[in-house]
């Protein structure tokens, strides 16, 4: 911005809500999408691709994911145009309720009653500049879960994008295009911002409640007091009504900013192609896409004008009177008509205003490509809470590449900060201290549709061993993983073992089935991992005119023919499916896990079951270590015939439908025939049924399976009312007994009530403390190499005595223990664990345990010093925390910040009253769901993390 431009309060906003490290901060969060009505009931999402202005925000041209088809249409090369993975994240509350960011201001703000919204807030200005956001409703975070793949993409189709995008809205010269990959949003929200000098009492900006507080709609707010301010507020108009779809108001975004050179706009600007006539850049030879110096073009990529031969288009315009003129200056025909073209806003000030833009000025500037590309973690972090952030030089901190013809920063650990670029053979890099200029630079990203080996940068890694280099690549993230992968070949080797490793194959249709060929061709050696979920074929059911024609005439004589051709027609796609798994499967030759899921829907095609059952398994013999199998029990007896020698896990999950116990026990005979095939290597068996098994009953299927010498881990899922072990549970622990030698690991868990064809005896219910009981009291004793113990605490009500007994006669081996289902009061969890009992048995033993995993009905100082002083040696604490309202006697506050970094001090006086001493804990992980609220975590971690000497930071449980 130039010295004499004072900035508007909406570029005041902006340019100070940059301190925020939230990313660029939008002045009107309400939806704007002029080319979309529908936009507004969304707002911005991940994917979207539009233009940003201070005053407007964020203005949507398309989404990337949800208008794949219609960009893949509008070119001519579909075959090369292949979308990213739409997969997000969303964060719900990542910023809470009454969350306040205020520069030059100081904030004062006030609760209702209840905690549940915001009452008023008082902001005294300190400053002559400063910005204010107040959210009056919490926001939530939505965000790509892999931005490199968009990266990607991005170059690949460059030029299509900018095409599509000035189809849609033509761009003016200076404009960007705006990806989004992320963005935080809310229901309602109040800001303002001021850069004029005030005096007392306009010094004090107040926002009240003016109504609407329910819970059918937002509440809504005013500015009472604005003093010189520009101050407003907002909310989503459809909270509170059926076509609600979630929040809507965007306060932040972040994404990638695509800026492009004159010559570039001008080049694409003369060949602005209808629809249907976008290329994604790849031209025919005579096209504006040519490389020029040819007829018709200058070296530049300018059109020749045919009559004098000098380029037009960029460098100006020819008027009647043999003149000429280019934007900004003035011209004059014969009538003296005076032409200027008016800027629409100052050049100086969009750099400042969107760091991006500076960023992609520079890069333009530097390497003379045609675009360049940036993304908002490129300077936020920098900006965050700074003073002064006028000096940031990302130059210094970050490589530059150019690839496809245009340039963008390339993060790199490895460069120094201390760099300068060199441009070579049109590729722009930075050569940092010590290297040298004759160093091979990155020139690509490997991506989904880039197999070939990238050129690697040598200089500050050239003298590591590659075992090092490994070692580093298991502590990267897969961002990071990328980003380096161009750096070395180690790293790219293992960011496609990484990549490639584990592929998922759950549809038939073209983009998976370019997937199916990329892996056959460039990566079948590095798949290690396949989960298939078998899909539902459909038969191609476009008929043209001429086709509807003749079918109509045809069932006047056959009026079941469209049903035949149907059927044929369904048949022809499945055979086809059927083939291309086939050769996919014998492409892949060193699976080692493999995943058949399936949704129990009625819906399958067994044609499909059957290819991915033994024709894969045979294949992968050799290979296999890892199988999880859910398929129609019918479907089991296909694999009685495979030998499996390298298999050591199986997973398998039991689904028998309306079958009758006759028809099971058959189908399950076939089975046992392949688990006792499998008794030299197994180590691991995983059972689990069902809920829409009516008639399966396992007592037969445990009593008949045999002996395998080398089983470590044994689990067992059923629903819990236990049915499907109703006739005899002895059975069940017959067959641990006789695995007590080698057995380490047992879990008994459950799922929802399954349906049944006749009455279920009530005691069987109580099936979990049946197999305990009698593995406990049985004549061996039970199981002395037991390590890990998990067990689901059914029924509910139901006595704990058996549980904690169990525990307290195995407890010399255990390392971990699970405790799922039931929410346990203090006095239950004292009850259950041995370590942490007063009377009987439990009292003369000594627990190792390193990993505890429960559900608990609230976190108390009570809890935590009872854990420190009886489990000294616990490392891993996972709790699920049910009762809430317990926790928030704790949360509330004589402040009116009610859950905003709590000072929780009744529970850090709690703890001290109890002499609480984490010293002597072992703990390194406290793993709990959120509590309260949002800062819950964060408030604890305040107290507990210099306690605790090896706990570092406290997680959050995933839901």
């Amino acid at each position: 911005m130039s010295p004499s431009e004072e900035p508007t309060k909406p570029e005041t906003y902006i340019l100070e809500m940059h301190k925020s490290g939230k990313g660029l901060a939008v002045w009107d969060p309400r939806p704007h999408c002029p080319h979309n009505a529908n936009a507004d009931e969304e707002g911005v999402v991940p994917g979207d691709v539009g233009t940003f202005s201070a005053h407007e925000g964020f203005s949507k041209l398309f989404n990337i994911f949800a208008d794949a088809q219609a960009i893949r249409t509008s070119t001519r090369s579909q075959h090369a145009y292949i979308s990213p993975k739409p997969d997000t994240i969303y964060k719900k509350e990542a910023l809470p309720l009454g969350y306040t960011f205020a520069r030059g201001a100081s904030a004062n703000i006030n609760f209702t009653l209840d905690g549940k919204a915001l009452a008023s807030g008082a902001f005294q200005c300190f400053s002559s500049t400063g910005a204010i956001l107040a959210l009056t409703s919490s926001a939530d975070q939505h965000e790509l879960k892999d931005r490199m793949e968009l990266r990607a993409f991005i170059i690949n189709n460059a030029r299509l994008l900018y095409q599509y995008a000035n189809s849609i809205q033509r761009l003016d010269k200076d404009e960007s295009l705006y990806f989004i990959t992320g963005c935080v949003k809310s229901d309602s929200w109040a800001l303002a911002a001021f850069n004029e000098p005030v005096d007392h009492p306009k010094d004090v900006l107040t926002l009240v409640q003016i109504g609407g507080n329910s819970d059918a709609s937002a509440p809504k707010y005013d500015w009472t007091s604005r003093g010189t301010a520009e101050a407003w507020t907002g909310s989503n108009l459809t909270k509170g009504k059926d076509k609600y779809t979630g929040k809507n108001q965007c306060l932040f975004l972040r994404g990638y900013k695509m800026a492009f050179s004159p010559e570039f706009c001008s080049r694409m600007n003369r060949h602005f192609p209808g629809p249907g006539d976008l290329d994604g850049g790849h031209g025919p030879p005579d096209s504006d896409f040519s490389k020029g110096g040819g007829d018709g073009y200058d070296g530049d990529h300018n059109r020749k004008d045919p009559a004098s031969g000098e380029p037009r288009g960029s460098s100006g315009f020819h008027l009647p009177n043999g003149s000429t003129s280019s934007p900004g200056n003035t011209c004059s025909d014969a009538l003296d008509l005076v032409v200027r073209a008016f800027p629409m806003c100052p050049k100086l000030r969009a750099p400042l205003l969107h760091p991006c833009d500076g960023i992609n000025e520079q890069l333009l500037d530097k390497t003379g490509a045609d675009c360049a590309l940036s993304h908002d973690d490129d300077w936020r972090f920098a900006f965050e809470n700074a003073e002064d952030y006028s000096s940031f030089n990302p130059i210094e901190s970050n490589l530059i590449s150019v690839q496809n013809g245009w340039s963008l920063f390339r993060n790199t650990a490895f460069a120094h900060a201390e760099n300068h670029l060199s441009i070579r053979a049109g590729v722009a890099f930075l050569i940092p201290s010590g290297g040298s200029a004759q160093d091979p630079v990155p020139a690509r990203i490997p991506s989904f549709i880039s197999v070939t080996q990238p050129t690697y940068r040598r200089g500050n890694i050239g003298h590591l061993h590659d075992d090092i280099l490994r070692l580093i690549c298991n502590f990267l993230s897969p961002e990071a993983l990328l980003n380096a992968s161009t750096v070395h070949r180690v790293f790219y080797e293992h960011w496609t073992r990484r990549r490639y490793g584990s592929v998922d194959f759950t549809r038939s249709d073209k983009e998976s089935m370019r997937l199916w060929d990329h892996v056959q061709e460039n990566h079948a050696d590095m798949v290690k991992c396949v989960t298939i979920l078998p899909w539902v074929v459909k038969p191609h059911t476009y008929q043209g005119r001429t086709e509807n024609t003749l079918n109509s005439v045809t069932m006047l004589f056959n009026p079941d023919y469209t049903k035949s051709q149907a059927r044929k027609g369904l048949e022809k796609s499945l055979k086809k499916d059927v083939n291309r798994v086939h050769t996919l499967i014998a492409a892949l030759a060193s699976v080692k896990e493999y995943h058949i899921e399936w949704d129990e829907s009625p819906k399958y095609h067994n044609e499909l079951f059957l290819a991915f059952l033994q024709p894969a398994l045979q294949s992968w013999h050799a290979t296999l270590t890892h199988l999880s199998i859910h398929v129609p029990l019918d479907l089991l007896k296909t694999i009685v015939s495979v030998r499996l020698p390298q298999l050591t896990h199986i997973n398998i999950c039991l689904s028998s439908g309306h079958l009758s116990q006759t028809q099971i026990n058959i189908h399950l005979e076939g089975f046992l025939v392949f688990l006792h095939n499998l008794k030299d290597t197994l180590t691991s068996i995983a059972i689990q049924t069902s809920r829409s098994s009516e008639n399966l009953e396992l007592s037969r299927f445990f009593e008949h399976l045999g002996d395998f010498p080398h089983l470590r881990a044994l689990s067992l899922t059923i629903p819990f009312d236990g049915a499907q072990l109703s006739l005899n549970p002895q059975m069940f622990s017959r067959f641990v007994l006789e695995h007590r030698a080698t057995l380490e690991s047992l879990s008994l868990k459950t799922t929802r009530c399954a349906v049944h064809s006749k009455r279920v005896a009530p005691e069987c219910i109580n099936w979990v403390q049946t197999i305990l009981s009698s593995i406990r009291t049985s004549p061996s004793r039970g199981l002395p190499e037991l390590q890990h113990v998990t067990v689901a605490l059914r029924p509910l009500k139901a006595p704990l005595q058996i549980v904690s007994n169990f525990l307290a006669y195995h407890s010399p081996s255990l390392k971990s223990i699970t405790l799922m289902d039931r929410a346990l009061h203090l006095t239950d969890v004292c009850a259950v664990l041995p370590a942490l009992s007063n009377s009987g048995l439990a009292q003369f033993v000594s627990i190792p345990l390193k990993s505890l995993e429960m559900r608990i009905d609230a976190l108390s100082p009570h809890f935590l010093s009872l854990m420190a002083r009886r489990l000294p040696g616990l490392q891993t604490l996972k709790l699920e925390l049910k009762d809430r309202t317990q926790m928030a006697g704790y949360a509330h506050n004589t402040v009116n910040f009610p859950f905003h970094r709590l000072g929780l001090r009744q529970f850090v006086q709690d703890l001290d009253a109890l002499g609480f001493d984490g010293a002597n804990w072992d703990l390194r992980r406290l793993v709990i769901s959120p509590g309260v609220g949002r800062f819950w975590i964060a408030a604890l971690e305040g107290i507990l993390v210099p306690r605790i000497p090896g706990l570092e930071f406290i997680e959050e449980l995933a839901t």
